[in-house]
């Protein structure tokens, strides 16, 4: 009985590790194949973060550029700019400031 409780351990075991080194590479292979970016009509063009939990964004939707508030208690639109205005922020990376 010891020796089929043994063999069931084992077995267990060899199945859990493939299983498991099934999934790694199944993420690894999505990941090379582009899964999990962000290929969309939203595009982030700036980021300022002002306290640890606390940052305003600028993100792009479709057509529409977007000041966002974020904060412990979630997000809250504060503006809009127009298209010409948001143009200067798209040559400078996320989170750089202007002089």
């Amino acid at each position: 009985m010891a020796a089929a409780l043994d063999s069931y351990v084992t077995e267990s075991i060899v199945l859990l590790i493939i299983v498991a080194a099934l999934a790694v590479l199944a993420s690894y292979a999505a990941r090379r194949a582009g899964m999990g970016r962000a290929l969309g009509p939203v595009e982030l063009l700036a980021r300022l973060p002002l306290e640890a939990r606390r940052s305003v964004y600028v993100v792009r939707v479709v057509d529409r550029v977007l000041i966002i508030g974020a904060s412990e208690a979630g997000l809250s639109k504060l503006g809009e700019l127009r298209e010409e205005a948001a143009g200067a922020l798209r040559g400078r990376g996320v989170g750089e400031r202007g002089a």
